[in-house]
This record gives C-alpha cells, sequence and structure tokens, in this order.
C-alpha cells in the first residue's frame, strides 16, 4: 500500500520503552537553535513510510522554514541506519523536499525543490533515488527560470515506482516516467496533479486541482471524485477532509460508504483489514498560519466505517502529524517543545517518533514534558531541594531517555523541557522518578548530583532561582545557620566557617537528609577556599551517607552541600555541625575590608518525604579583614554582653571610635538602627529589637569592622 509523502525526524536518538508489540518513543537528538525563521514554520515529523526490508523512513523539518532530513530507521526502534539532508534554508535560496517513496529493492525516491529569489521567484523540481543503504543512485532536476514563468511551474510535487520498476513522477504540469537510472522514458502532458498510485491494471490514481481522478497513462479519464486523495490501495482509496472520509471503490469511483470523524485529519494510512487509523494534528512546513497547539489524537476504523477505537495524547505539542500501519503496530509522529524563549511567541522543537500497539496503546499515554534537573517538578530549580530529593532516591530505574544538546543547569525564565515515558515509582515527594533522572540514563545516581555543579559548562548561579527560605518566627522552628570560629583575621590568616543544623533548646527531631547551598562575596583578595572534615551525626561516610560538596568561583564563590542517609533510615535529635569551611585570606591584602557569606538556601527532608522546616539565621554573615598584625587587630572592637538585653556596648582601646556610623542588621540583612557616635564608649539600646541573631556594622576613617551579637529578653 502507497500513502503520501513521509518525513523522518531530526537526529534521532533512542529511547525505547518496553511495552507489548514492540512499543517505543524516540526522537531526534538534532535540535536546532531556533526552531523557525518564521511564525508559520514548524518542525515536526512530514512523513513516514514502511520500507520494503520493514524499516521506517521518515522525513522531519528541524529548523529555519525547510530545513529537514531523511533518515532510515528500525522498526524495533533502535539507532538510526543512515540519514541524509534533504532541505535547507540559506536566505534568498533554499531545497524543500515534499515526499518520500520507498521503492522494491528497500530504498526510496523523494521528490524535493530547488528554491530561488535573487532576481526572480522560481523553482526547480528535483528528484534523488537513494538506495537501502543511502547512496545517491541518481537525481534528476527540472529546469526552471526567470524567463520561464509561470515560475513555480516545474515544482516536483509526487514520485512513485510503478509495476514495471519504472517511476512516475508528476512535476510541473506534466507526467513523467523515468526508467531506473534516472532517464526520461516518455511523458503525459494531460496528467498534472500532485499525487499519484498506480492500480494493478495499470490505470493510476492522481489528485488534480477538482478533486480525484482515475486514468491511463496519456489516456482519458475513466472516473472522478470531487475530494481530496488521503490514501489508495489497489481495491479501494480514502478521500475526505476537515475530518469526513469517503471509501472509493477504485474500479468505477463509486461511494462504498461516507462518514465523519475526527474534527480534522492531518494524515490517515489504509489498514490491511480494509479500514483505516488516522490522526489529528499539524503537518509541519514552510506555511501555517494557523498552527496553534492541538491535542494528537488517533481513530482506528474498521472496513465498514465503524470506528473501533480512538485515543487522544496530551504530549505532542502540534498533535500527531503523520501515521503509518506496521504489521501489528502503529507508527506515529510529530513534534514536542524543546525550550520556550522568553518570547512567548518562540519556541524552539525537536521531532518525535513511536510506536504504539494495534489498539494504540504505548508510552505515548505516559509521556511528558520534564524540566531536567526540578527532581521535585515544582518549576522551582534548586540544589537544596532538588539534588536532596536525587539522593533520596538513589537506586531507581527506568526508562532511559534520549540526552538532547542542552546546558545543565540552564534555567531562566526560558526553561528547557525534555520528555520521559513514567518509570514503575515514584519519589519520595510523590513525583514520577522519571522527573528525578537528570541525565537521562535511566538510573539515579551520583552522576545526576555532579549535573548540579554546572552552569552552561561552569558553574551553578543559585541566586537567581531561589533566595533564602522565608524568614519563620516560631522558636519552635529548627534552625540552620553559620558560625565563625572568629569574626576578625588578618592577611594570610585562615578563618573556618562551621555549618551548624539544630540547636540544644530546637534540634532536628527526625532527619534523613539535608542541603544547603551559599555564597562568597568575591571581591576581597581570597587566595582559596577549601571545605574539609565535613562531620554529621546522618551515618558513617560511604556506608550509610551520601555526602556532597562542591565550592566553584564564577564572579562570586558558591558552596553546596548535601548530607543524606542512603539506607533510608532517619536520625533524631540532630543538633550538630554539618561541616566547616576554611577561608585564606590574601597576605598581599594592603588595605581593611570585609567578606560575607550568605546562606541562600537549605531544604530538610524526613524518609518518608516530609519536608522539615529550617529557619535560616545569621544571614549574612560578615567578618573583618584588617591591616595589622595578631590579636591586635583581632581585639580592635569590643561588643558585649553577648546576648544583650536591653543596651548593647561597644568600645574599643585599640582605635578611635568617635564620629563613626553604627549600624545594625537583622539575620535577613533588613537594617534595624543606624547611630552616629559621640563618644569613646558607646551605648546602644536594643530593648525594642526581637530575639535573634544580629549583625553590627562600625565604620569610621579607619575601615569597616563586623561583629555579631545575639538578643534575648
Amino acid at each position: 500500500m502507497r500513502k503520501k509523502a513521509c518525513i523522518l525526524l531530526i537526529l534521532l536518538f533512542v529511547c525505547t520503552v518496553a511495552y507489548s508489540q514492540n512499543t517505543w518513543v524516540q526522537r531526534l537528538n538534532y535540535a536546532y537553535f531556533s526552531a523557525f525563521m518564521h511564525s508559520d514554520s514548524l518542525t515536526g515529523t512530514k512523513c513516514i513510510e514502511v520500507s520494503a526490508d520493514g524499516d521506517i523512513y521518515v522525513i522531519g523539518n528541524y529548523g529555519f522554514d525547510d530545513d529537514s532530513r531523511l533518515f532510515k530507521i528500525s522498526p524495533t526502534g533502535a539507532p538510526v541506519k543512515w540519514s541524509e539532508g534533504v532541505g535547507h534554508w540559506s536566505g534568498l535560496t533554499g531545497y524543500f523536499t515534499n515526499t518520500v517513496h520507498a521503492t522494491s529493492d528497500s530504498g526510496c525516491i523523494i521528490t524535493g525543490n530547488i528554491w530561488g529569489q535573487v532576481s526572480c521567484y522560481h523553482v526547480n523540481g528535483d528528484i534523488v533515488k537513494f538506495s537501502k543503504d543511502g547512496v545517491r543512485e541518481w537525481s534528476y532536476t527540472f529546469g526552471a527560470s526567470c524567463n520561464n514563468p509561470p515560475y513555480y511551474m516545474n515544482e516536483a510535487f509526487d514520485a512513485i515506482e510503478n509495476s514495471s520498476g519504472n517511476y512516475y513522477v508528476l512535476a510541473g504540469d506534466t507526467l513523467y516516467e523515468f526508467d531506473t537510472f534516472g532517464n526520461i522514458i516518455r511523458r503525459d502532458s494531460t496528467t498534472k496533479g500532485t499525487k499519484i498510485f498506480e492500480l494493478p491494471n495499470g490505470n493510476i490514481i492522481v489528485q488534480t486541482d477538482t478533486g480525484v481522478a482515475c486514468k491511463s497513462f496519456g489516456g482519458n479519464t475513466i472516473w472522478s471524485f470531487p475530494s481530496n486523495l488521503l490514501a489508495c490501495t489497489p481495491t479501494h482509496l480514502f478521500c475526505g477532509s476537515q475530518g469526513g472520509v469517503s471509501k472509493i471503490d477504485a474500479s468505477n469511483g463509486s461511494v462504498i460508504w461516507a462518514k465523519q470523524y475526527l474534527s480534522f485529519i492531518t494524515d490517515l494510512d489504509a489498514t490491511t483489514d480494509g479500514g483505516f487509523v488516522a490522526c489529528r494534528g499539524h503537518q509541519p512546513g514552510s506555511f501555517c498560519s494557523n498552527c496553534n497547539s492541538v491535542l494528537g489524537g488517533l481513530i482506528r476504523v474498521d472496513s465498514l466505517g465503524d470506528t473501533l477505537w480512538s485515543k487522544s495524547y496530551d504530549f505532542p505539542y502540534y498533535g500527531i502529524s503523520n501515521v503509518e500501519e506496521l504489521n501489528n503496530n502503529i507508527i506515529v509522529g510529530g513534534a514536542f517543545v524543546y525550550t520556550k524563549s522568553l518570547s512567548s511567541s518562540d519556541y524552539q522543537y525537536s521531532s518525535f517518533i513511536a510506536s504504539l500497539d494495534s489498539a494504540g496503546n504505548g508510552p505515548l499515554q505516559t509521556t511528558s514534558y520534564i524540566r531536567p534537573g526540578n527532581a521535585n517538578n515544582n518549576n522551582i530549580i534548586g540544589f537544596a531541594d532538588d539534588a536532596l530529593i536525587t539522593v533520596l532516591s538513589f537506586g531507581g530505574t527506568g526508562s532511559p531517555r534520549d540526552t538532547i544538546n542542552y546546558f545543565p543547569f540552564y534555567f531562566h525564565e526560558c526553561c528547557i523541557t525534555d520528555y520521559a515515558a513514567d518509570w514503575p515509582d515514584t519519589s519520595l515527594t510523590g513525583q514520577n522518578l522519571k522527573h528525578v533522572d537528570y541525565n537521562g540514563d535511566g538510573i539515579i545516581d551520583t552522576n545526576d548530583i555532579v549535573l548540579y555543579s554546572f552552569r552552561w559548562g561552569g558553574n551553578i548561579n543559585t541566586e537567581p532561582l531561589r533566595l533564602k527560605n522565608p524568614e519563620i518566627n516560631s522558636q519552635s522552628i529548627a534552625t540552620i545557620y553559620i558560625q565563625p570560629e572568629i569574626d576578625t583575621v588578618s592577611p594570610g590568616d585562615t578563618i573556618k566557617f562551621y555549618v551548624i543544623a539544630g540547636s540544644q533548646l530546637q534540634p532536628i527531631d527526625t532527619l534523613c537528609g539535608i542541603a544547603f547551598a551559599g555564597s562568597w562575596q568575591w571581591f576581597i583578595h581570597v587566595t582559596d577556599v577549601k571545605s574539609f572534615e565535613w562531620n554529621s551525626d546522618l551515618g558513617t561516610m560511604g556506608v550509610d551517607m551520601y555526602s556532597f560538596n562542591r565550592i566553584i568561583q564564577f564572579g562570586n564563590f558558591e558552596s553546596f552541600f548535601l548530607n543524606c542517609r542512603t539506607d533510608s533510615q532517619d536520625v533524631y535529635n540532630i543538633h550538630d555541625t554539618l561541616g566547616y569551611y576554611s577561608v585564606i585570606i590574601s597576605d598581599t591584602l594592603t588595605q581593611t575590608d570585609s567578606i560575607y557569606f550568605l546562606l541562600e538556601s537549605s531544604n530538610a527532608v524526613k524518609c518518608n518525604g516530609d519536608t522539615i522546616p529550617l529557619n535560616i539565621v545569621s544571614n549574612p554573615v560578615w567578618f573583618n579583614v584588617s591591616v595589622g598584625s595578631g590579636d591586635e587587630i583581632k581585639n580592635q572592637i569590643h561588643v558585649y554582653p553577648n546576648p544583650a538585653t536591653e543596651l548593647l556596648y561597644i568600645s574599643s582601646s585599640k582605635m578611635n571610635v568617635l564620629n563613626s556610623e553604627i549600624k545594625i542588621y537583622n539575620a535577613t540583612g533588613n537594617l534595624m538602627l543606624t547611630k552616629i557616635t559621640s563618644e569613646k564608649n558607646i551605648e546602644v539600646p536594643i530593648r525594642d529589637l526581637s530575639n535573634g541573631i544580629y549583625f553590627l556594622s562600625v565604620q569610621n576613617s579607619e575601615g569597616v569592622f563586623h561583629k555579631s551579637f545575639a538578643v534575648q529578653h
């Protein structure tokens, strides 16, 4: 049986899902940076055709307007056997492909067109015969020029192999017959059309401007029917439009039955039982004036025109553009969204092809969009949330997906999307594990965590993702905070910053894993930032606990830390130093300065998946880097008592604090109090401040100095 032109996908990767009757879904691994040049250009599969050897030919649009590629794929969803570029766009010239049809030698023949508009718009039809191995055996180009109007008259519309082993070609306003070497044998100037099929008796079915016609080569019309040709078999054909289908007797053109089905039909293939399978969607091509997203649909009809079943699929963005019966399977194709850019009208697409069983069942029913790295599927990408869920899902397995060429952790208003079929299990948060598989290899392990350390091949940027947890005032909420060993150092000194979870008064009651992300202010002359000796009550390193830490520099120093039980056992009453950072200050520093560490986000969970609220305090943490020596520098500013209740006293025996500006910040960085001093010993009333951690800034002609203190009424 023969059908209309078939198109493949874009560069294909195999994503095989085990269903009955060898069902699978896979897509082209190649996605153009921008999927279209104009808003009316769609990507996706254009046609699917079954080869004589049982393989599948597909042509797919994938880029600017007419960019397309021909592929030959195994019916088992194995890797592509070969591919060939069969369309391109380059400004004022290009090449677009209309059809592909299988030939008896397991090869195929395509019709394409070379167009140009340098001095005038013209189209030169082009025929290419491919062997079963993708070798171009011969080609023929029909001439057209500005001196031969109408300029489009030699467009090649369709080409098939006939019963004698030669080839019928519809081009311009003529039907040609070519021999097996690409030479024109004869021509029929009375036959003009866009689709062609040969009946067993040698007559031909042609789609003309006015409908479908049956005629002989060079002879008169035997019968005609005013409709569009959808598919043709040796005994009958299907015609129709706008969802209506008529079954026509091929011998005399009489109507066997006529019925209304889908709201509109994109493609239809005649089935071996005398019925058909049809799909709903949009065909990709150079022009599509009203191509909005549409629900993908399939309908299966028997030989009497009765509906056997119908199915809808949410995943295909433009519905299903092509359908083809292959033994007991149904092969379908379409497009999916690869990214959505800042402009709501600017999408980037790639193509997919899927094999469903004879009832339309298969992976398309559970295939949906995912965002790599968004493990908890909440549309917020963050290390503390998503990396933690990833570790707690270690060992989960499912169907691998093809790895599209995206930049890991490139999440902006423009978010990269991918797709995957459902896995058997869910994460602790109740999301299907397919969302957790960052790299798409079908197993959740340390390789997925590593990807959270990179952005555009470099570093994570946590700041656009989430800035701190919301401030929690309840004293019953456990805390996570940064505690410096000291708060003033000299050039060349080392300072340790401890990360502490819980407290003696309010420990973390039940804990399975904890993660946080933070950043250092980068402008200070820090020669090295290292993490080491992470200690935790969560378990034994390398036995029942996963520990991940990464410090990178990209503008700011950024740190990412994760500790998690991998034996799915909770620990209790946590009040622990999770670890510390060692910061070495440059010994070439020549002026007083300061640095701070901002704890940007944190997350903790129980092994049952419940989230543990944590209050980030002491945020940001400041410390001074002063020019001087030893204890003289470290003891310049005295702040007491600590904790304070009514008054805070500030004094110094080493520096003049007269005419200093005093500022006090709360744990979230809000300015709470400002005072200009006029005495050496300073009293600051703090009775109106709530309990918590605060930061003191003293600035004068000698520099800026920072201290932290607590208020406890």
